[in-house]
């Protein structure tokens, strides 16, 4: 998800602000609750069906990655904020771990250059614990918009925890200027929704490792320790290794990480074998977001460069469907990247072939009415 979201810790459903408004968040799919382990999560207040778009969520604040660091750029787009935003922003958790005496320093020297505490030192360690903590819900809770777009804070998206076993889909959607989140399978009334903020397709190690970055210890189902988690293990490496070929041998190399030779496919034919095995395997343990739209792409492109075209239109619109039920319609910032964009080309492919067949049929005819007069006139002179 490219999400900087760490632990959640309890606080409050509401919210006082300085005029004595509540700003609770209200939502007619959703609800805020105290989960048992995790601090507040969102339920689902009804059942959702899947593809629904839950959340479409516009930044309450966007920072660029060099301002993070910068205190003085969060607090002016915190001064912009209404009393209202304000309180949502302060609403929500923040990790003291992520602050550190640096960062204190450098909100102190914000303070101190602006020459409004000299004889009032009470009001200067006010100024640093009001900005560490800005500071830290912001980490805590900023996602990754796009590559050049920055990080933002999105109040009721924060509120989604974590699984390895997700039930939504969260992206950043340029093409509306909101972040998405989408139900990529039914969620039923009173069930919590849950997202990956890493790449859960993975090995157990692996995810772990990726998550204590974000300071999360998961405990999903496919963490603990049981049979059913055992044979999702299974799955997930051999989900990961699948994954690494497939990208290695369409031209997407891992910086850094050099793919095993004996993982890559040889050739189209073995491509598509990879493919499939990789659906069948990523419907098995439950992931159906993006990942599998990946494995239904590999699977067609391979499909239409062996001839076989039916066969990749009908993994085309596998891709179009899952893509659908992650991202919505609105997908023109993938530009042709989108996968109805690839099908419509798989589509213009199966039709021009049938016009080949259709003219090829016609050919045929033709020259079997040929072959047939001229063996009438064969017959006819070896009678007389």
């Amino acid at each position: 998800m490219g999400s900087m979201a760490l632990v959640r810790h309890p606080d409050r459903n509401t919210r006082n602000d300085s005029n004595g408004n509540e700003s609770r968040i209200e939502h007619p799919l959703l609800e805020i609750c105290l989960t048992s382990s995790k601090g507040l999560g969102l339920f689902a207040k009804q059942d959702i069906k899947r593809g629904t778009r839950i959340l479409s969520e516009r930044p309450l604040i966007v920072l660029s990655s060099e301002d993070i660091a910068n205190y003085s750029s969060l607090k002016q787009r915190l001064d912009d904020l209404t009393t209202v935003e304000h309180a949502l922003y302060y609403d929500l958790s923040d990790n003291k771990e992520l602050t550190d005496d640096e960062v204190r320093s450098r909100i102190r020297q914000v303070a101190v250059e602006s020459g409004k505490f000299r004889r009032r030192p009470d009001g200067l360690n006010i100024f640093v614990q009001t900005g560490t903590k800005a500071h830290t819900t912001f980490k805590t809770n900023a996602t990754s918009m796009a590559s050049d777009r920055g990080y933002s804070i999105f109040p009721l998206y924060s509120r989604i925890n974590h699984s390895c076993r997700p039930n939504v889909h969260a992206s950043y959607n340029a093409s509306l200027g909101t972040h998405t989140v989408h139900a990529i399978r039914d969620v039923q009334a009173g069930e919590e929704l849950l997202v990956s903020y890493i790449d859960c397709a993975q090995p157990t190690q692996k995810r772990t490792e990726d998550l204590e970055k974000h300071g999360v210890d998961c405990w999903c189902e496919v963490c603990k320790r049981s049979p059913a988690a055992k044979q999702s293990e299974r799955r997930r490496h051999l989900i990961f290794d699948l994954k690494r070929g497939l990208s290695a041998y369409d031209g997407n190399h891992v910086k850094g990480r050099r793919t095993p030779d004996r993982l890559i496919p040889h050739n189209p034919t073995e491509a598509v074998a990879a493919a499939e095995n990789l659906v069948q395997l990523l419907c098995e343990d439950g992931l159906e977001g993006m990942d599998l739209a990946f494995a239904y792409r590999i699977a067609s492109k391979y499909s239409l460069q062996l001839g076989m075209v039916e066969k990749a239109k009908t993994y085309a619109v596998e891709e179009a469907e899952v893509e659908l039920h992650c991202l919505g319609t609105e997908t023109g910032h993938l530009k042709d990247g989108n996968a109805e964009a690839w099908l419509k080309r798989i589509r213009w492919t199966a039709e021009k072939d049938a016009v080949k067949i259709r003219m090829c049929e016609k050919r045929g005819m033709k020259e079997a009415k040929k072959a047939e007069k001229k063996a009438d006139k064969k017959a006819k002179k070896g009678a007389r």
